[in-house]
């Protein structure tokens, strides 16, 4: 998975999520509640993504649930 990860953005989203969110919303890419349910689905599908015994379907279907599919293409 990746995530939408602006270049300037030094923080990854999973392990400082609230400083990720900070400097986006900085930024101006978003409200703070956007930009932290989004850093929310973006930890929770990357699990569901690593988790080596969720089939295709299932991270699809999560995937679509979430609003996550583009951060699942390859």
């Amino acid at each position: 998975m990746k995530a939408k990860q602006s270049k300037d953005n030094p923080f990854d989203i999973i392990d400082r999520r609230v400083e990720w969110v900070e400097f986006e919303y900085q930024a101006g890419r978003g409200s703070k509640h956007q930009l932290v349910d989004y850093a929310k689905r973006y930890k929770l599908m990357s699990a569901i993504a690593l988790d080596r015994n969720v089939t295709p379907t299932v991270v699809e279907a999560m995937a679509y649930l979430l609003n996550m599919g583009g951060e699942c293409e390859s």
